[in-house]
């Protein structure tokens, strides 16, 4: 079915992150369902059903999407939310980007 996306910076969700490490740089979370804000959206969109591949590069790769650090060491966020069309409709996504540490 269609679903709608979107990728989002410093999202506070609804519920604690329950993090799994996937390196020293990068931790993720794939059960928390709900934002309490959303952040800034820095892209997203509608596609529809299995065959609807999207990729962001070129101009989107830009200095204003990199991920920092705060002098205090709070880190930025990245966080992809989809909403299936269906309810408990099942979604996939990849994300890929450079390591710069």
């Amino acid at each position: 079915g269609d679903f709608e996306w979107g990728l989002f910076v410093n999202a506070t969700l609804s519920s604690s992150f329950s993090y799994t490490s996937f390196s020293d740089n990068v931790e993720y979370d794939l059960q928390t369902t709900a934002f309490s804000t959303a952040g800034t959206r820095i892209a997203g969109g509608y596609l529809g059903g299995k065959t609807a591949p999207f990729s962001l590069g070129g101009d989107f790769i830009a200095f204003s999407n990199q991920l920092g650090q705060t002098i205090a060491g709070v880190s930025d966020t990245l966080t992809l939310g989809v909403r299936p069309g269906t309810a408990n409709g099942d979604v996939s996504g990849l994300l890929k980007w450079y390591d710069l540490t």
